[in-house]
């Protein structure tokens, strides 16, 4: 297997099961109307074909390209027949793990997968959803409607395109969402990003290991090339823009520019060209792309009047699972989704409401078979506490105003990151051993709540935000400010169980610039930032524990000068899940911890980087 397959192969939702998947309506204890994951049969045989489809846009080299692809096809007596465009993930290719595929073919669709451009046998170069990627996918919609098509001319139904992909395969979802191209009615993105600056470099700081794992293992070393077509696989696959724009995250330099390219190429700013129904999947514990700007897309799209839903759960990247029985509800919900949009049938998908939440943690969750649901994306009832320190360690989370507190000095400072980054952390538990436990220096600070009563629970639901009363001065050279961060601070939230064990639910970052500060203003200051969002319940007897650290390697780039700053006082405020329905069972409960890797449904590729593969 090539190395990039192995460290983020292709990314596509489950595996079909015997007979497919359909929805059946069931009522939950708010009398409201649910999905429940039910057997489905599937409809008609299918064939492969695999083409070449030609584009207009030239490689970087000024070289004539086309796209390697591959078509799943239902029987022809079937059609003329709605069509599915499958985009893969960071590295990937047209095959993947083709379940996904099959069963919307066997359900009446043709479905068109190809390899991006810059991947396995498609050349050009990767330019992160550019102008050309953008123009492919557009000649690849044209291509697969295209009466006249000398493979499939007359099958495919041309104003019923919709449109899946994850991760990389997200960007193109949304790309094809906002394109307004007349044939396309929907689109599925997946574990995706709406602004990729905003989540690969979250409140300023860069996810290190991310932003360095998907450019080191995308590069082609000529292990990309797929065919004995006698052709060298071996070329810079890469935009010189790519390779700029991280060169500049690695070293702080110029963000700027890194902002403004990764701008260009976002829905984000451009959430008013999308006009058509779109399903977001997101995953709660994905520490590449959080739930965050899911949500944010859900709300300014019901705001602008389209059809949104959003389901939030426990798959994307590590360290989400993404398998088991919840990845057969997503399938059966794409599945539901696509024939309403594109068929026009009376699924249980156009009456549900369009918001679903599977509660989750974060490392190593597995999937309670439970749902809750909602019209809105965010309620307003939530809990705030104040960060009261009684000395320099950190002290209590305290629903009421502090009586004392002690400023808290902040300076680099490594933190508690190794056993707790999402990318290598199975690995180093497993082969790591005693010393990679001596790169662990803990949290800066530490501050805990009470425990929660008895008979009840803390059930948190949304984004948590965070207020600090801060001074700031950093060590700088007067060329360097603008580029580099005035302080940083890497909160980590945790539930704490009765016998002291600790649980990291969520986690943010925020770095403040140095010209976010005005010249000849006072170094105490407000600053404010969210963190990731949670979804969790904390059971009587546990409590929460909030701990900020300056530095959080490697899932984080630490800024690259030396700083100080002084916490004079802050507050955490966490959304509770009053907006929210009460639970229902849609799936099965787990039997236990192994049941998620018994499933032969994943979402491929998501799980995996290099040898850390869960």
């Amino acid at each position: 297997m090539k190395l990039a397959s192995k460290f983020f192969s292709t990314v596509v939702v489950g595996s079909m099961l015997v007979g497919g998947l359909a929805f059946a309506p069931a009522t939950g204890g708010d009398g409201g109307a649910h999905l429940e994951l039910t057997a489905g049969a599937a409809t008609v045989s299918t064939s492969t074909l695999d083409v070449r489809i030609p584009v207009q846009q030239l490689t970087d080299a000024d070289e004539v390209t086309s796209l390697d692809a591959r078509l799943e096809l239902p029987d022809a007596a079937a059609c003329p027949c709605p069509a599915v465009v499958w985009n893969h993930g960071f590295g990937g290719h047209k095959r993947g793990d083709g379940s996904e595929r099959q069963l919307l073919a066997s359900h009446g669709y043709v479905v068109l997968s190809y390899t991006s451009r810059g991947f396995g046998d498609t050349r050009g170069q990767v330019d992160l959803m550019g102008a050309k990627e953008i123009q492919d996918q557009l000649d690849a919609v044209d291509w697969l409607i295209d009466p006249d098509n000398e493979h499939i001319g007359g099958m495919v139904i041309a104003d019923a395109v919709g449109q899946y992909g994850a991760s990389y395969g997200g960007f193109h979802a949304w790309a094809l969402a906002r394109s307004m191209h007349p044939a396309v009615r929907t689109t599925v993105p997946t574990a995706t990003a709406t602004q990729l600056y905003e989540a690969i470099v979250p409140g300023d700081v860069e996810m290190l290991a991310w932003a360095n794992g998907f450019y080191a293992t995308g590069i082609n070393a000529g292990t990309n090339d797929y065919e004995d077509d006698g052709v060298d696989g071996v070329y810079d696959n890469y935009s010189q823009t790519f390779h700029r724009v991280v060169q500049e995250m690695n070293t702080g330099v110029n963000g700027n520019d890194v902002r403004e390219e990764m701008a260009a190429r976002a829905v984000k700013g451009r959430f008013g060209n999308v006009r058509i129904p779109v399903l977001i999947i997101q995953g709660i514990n994905d520490a590449l792309f959080p739930a965050n700007q899911a949500v944010e897309a859900y709300e300014t799209l019901r705001a602008q009047g389209v059809d949104a839903h959003l389901y939030l759960g426990g798959i994307g990247h590590p360290p989400a699972v993404s398998g088991g029985a919840e990845v057969d509800y997503i399938q059966a919900l794409i599945l539901e989704w696509f024939d309403h949009h594109l068929k026009g049938e009376d699924t249980p998908v156009a009456s549900a409401p369009p918001v679903t939440v599977a509660e989750t943690g974060y490392f190593d969750w597995t999937w309670d078979g439970s749902v809750r649901t909602a019209d809105v994306a965010r309620g307003e009832d939530a809990v705030t506490y104040n960060l009261c320190a009684d000395g320099p360690t950190g002290g209590q989370l305290s629903t009421e105003d502090c009586a004392t507190s002690v400023p808290l000095v902040l300076a680099n400072s490594a933190g508690n990151g190794w056993r707790e980054e999402p990318v290598t952390s199975d690995y180093l538990r497993e082969y790591g051993g005693a010393p990679y436990a001596a790169l662990d220096a803990g949290a800066l600070v530490a501050f805990d709540a009470a425990p929660v009563a008895a008979n009840t629970s803390l059930d948190l639901a949304g984004i948590p935000s965070f207020t600090l009363d801060v001074s700031s001065v950093a060590q700088l050279p007067a060329g360097a400010r603008g580029a580099v961060a005035a302080f940083q601070l890497d909160p980590k939230v945790y539930d704490v169980a009765p016998d002291g064990t600790a649980t990291l639910i969520t986690r943010g970052a925020f770095a403040e610039r140095v010209d976010a500060q005005a010249a000849g203003s006072t170094p105490r200051h407000e600053a404010s930032f969210d963190i990731f969002g949670t979804y969790y319940t904390l059971d009587a007897g546990h409590h929460l524990r909030v701990t900020l650290q300056t530095e959080d390697l490697p899932y984080l780039r630490p800024t690259v000068h030396p700083f100080a700053a002084t916490l004079h006082g802050a507050s955490v405020t966490f959304p509770t899940a009053g907006w929210l329905s009460p639970r229902v069972q849609v799936g099965p409960a787990p039997a236990g911890a192994a049941a998620a890797s018994e499933s032969s449904a994943r979402i491929d590729g998501l799980d995996q980087f290099g040898p850390f593969t869960r």
